[in-house]
């Protein structure tokens, strides 16, 4: 699985760069199915969500895109790849997958996986639910004893990453700018590519 994680959408104030670099990606892979996971999402609810990434991804109609949150299309996925947006709606998020072993399955195996901000904390072991502080309960482990924090340096949550590795007593705490991504393999892991002109920090314990 090849892992592309982002701060957010915001590459220097235009988020089309961002996805400018999505769709490159997905013509360069020759990527016939996407299984999108919008669920977080909480300024674009349901359908919504799938509508905002279509507008913005602009993919040929020929690329199947599935919605997560109906089981009929995820019971058409053949090893997709997987694109989880971010937002606010993170324990809905995790109990999507959660009650969908199908779901689950599917993100785990899938060839190329793409998260940004709330998607990409879900790739950790724990990750943090509400403001800082808050308890830290149990993310996806395909990065291994990691958790990760999005908007990093725009929300100054430096601090915050290193209490949280220190709380849920982790190897790693990852930090990604909303300019930033981290490219990287659970394999491979804790050796990234950077992209972007953000920060992408790694902390150790």
């Amino acid at each position: 699985m090849e892992i592309h994680l982002c701060g957010s959408r915001n590459y220097n104030g235009r988020k089309d760069i961002y996805w400018s670099s999505i769709r490159n990606f997905v013509f360069e892979k020759k990527i016939s199915q996407i299984l999108f996971v919008g669920t977080a999402a909480d300024t674009h609810l349901g359908p919504l969500a799938l509508e905002y990434f279509k507008n913005n991804a602009q993919l040929p109609s020929d690329i199947q895109i599935l919605d997560a949150e109906i089981e009929a299309e995820v019971a058409l996925a053949n090893n997709p790849t997987v694109y989880v947006l971010g937002g606010k709606r993170q324990i809905e998020l995790l109990d999507l997958i959660s009650n969908n072993p199908t779901l689950e399955k599917l993100i785990r195996n899938c060839p190329y996986y793409f998260g940004e901000s709330m998607g990409a904390k879900l790739v950790g072991s724990k990750l943090r639910i509400g403001a800082e502080g808050s308890p830290l309960v149990d993310g996806l482990g395909i990065l291994e004893d990691t958790i990760i924090e999005g908007h990093y340096s725009q929300k100054k949550r430096q601090k915050a990453l290193r209490d949280e590795v220190k709380s849920g007593n982790l190897k790693y705490g990852i930090g990604i700018d909303e300019d930033a991504e981290l490219v990287t393999t659970p394999e491979t892991f804790p050796k990234f590519q950077k992209v972007g002109p953000g920060l992408v920090e790694l902390i150790t314990s």
